[in-house]
């Protein structure tokens, strides 16, 4: 069986709960996480073994059975316990119903471990979820898509519906970034689009996006300069600097730790990549909109 395995799941129509991607991994020995930040929601299925999650100026163990959301702007770190082989299932998801169903469950930034009432039951939709995600067709998309709600489903066994105040559900919502605005009408620009969305924290070249949407990548190049008005490039360093921006203004987080969060594990080559763009250095960018926000 292979070690790792990770798909991405592409449904561009608008939808209340939708998928990223989701994955597996299967028994990794010493296997280490983090510091990370994701701008969206991960969920994580503990399968087998131990780890020990630090977060937030504490610590808490990890062991199977278990779900840890990782929510948006969170920086996350966690190890495994030695000698204890790793295995677990994960989906990243978005829209209005995850901040819904995470405030029903009870999770949130501060207790970001929920105890499954069912496990075998949530891990055999997981499984359920990586298998239909190969699927392409409408119906293996909708498939996927039901399969998240069951997934949620499977949570909430034995629990009763609670009372939430809107002020706790708001401020789950306020961490939303998920709004999609796409530069072009055209499926196959969104397509890459989206794959630019998800991958543009790795090292995504121009090839990778063009072999993603089956397109030589010189055609693609012009086409999607024609319908959007940038290179491909040119619209991975927008979301590299938008998303740096971001973390700048409303982050404690490290400049080394923003490159990694975008890519790049060159904090000077990120300092200098983030000037040629903005004319601002990093430290300085962060000065100016700190101060914009206390004036």
């Amino acid at each position: 069986m292979t070690d790792y395995i990770e798909k991405r799941f592409n449904f561009i129509y608008p939808t209340e709960l939708n998928m990223y991607y989701c994955g597996k991994r299967y028994r990794s020995e010493n296997h280490i996480y983090g510091p990370a930040i994701r701008n969206h929601f991960l969920l994580v299925y503990i399968q087998e073994g131990t780890a020990v999650l630090s977060h937030k100026s504490s610590t808490h163990i990890m062991s199977p059975g278990h779900i840890l959301c990782m929510f948006p702007d969170e920086k996350i770190y966690y190890k495994v316990s030695q000698n204890s082989p790793w295995s677990i299932l994960w989906i990243g998801v978005y829209g209005k119903l995850v901040y819904d169903f995470l405030s029903l469950l009870d999770i949130s930034p501060q207790k970001p471990i929920f105890k499954c009432p069912d496990p075998e039951y949530t891990e055999s939709i997981l499984e359920q979820i990586l298998s239909s995600s190969e699927d392409t067709s409408l119906s293996g998309k909708l498939l996927s898509l039901s399969l998240i709600y069951t997934f949620f489903s499977s949570l909430t066994k034995n629990i009763d519906l609670p009372h939430k105040s809107e002020s706790a559900l708001k401020t789950l919502q306020n961490n939303d970034t998920h709004e999609i605005i796409y530069s072009s009408d055209k499926i196959v620009i969104r397509d890459a689009e989206n794959f630019i969305r998800f991958h543009y924290d790795s090292n995504i070249t121009v090839n990778d996006i063009a072999k993603n949407v089956n397109l030589d990548p010189f055609y693609f190049s012009k086409l999607f300069k024609r319908e959007t008005g940038l290179s491909p490039k040119q619209k991975i360093n927008e979301y590299r600097i938008n998303r740096a921006c971001l973390l700048l203004e409303n982050s404690s987080l490290s400049i080394a730790e923003i490159a990694h969060c975008i890519g790049m594990d060159d904090a000077q080559y990120f300092s200098r990549f983030f000037k040629k763009q903005t004319g601002l250095s990093p430290k300085v960018y962060r000065q100016m909109n700190y101060q914009k926000s206390n004036d």
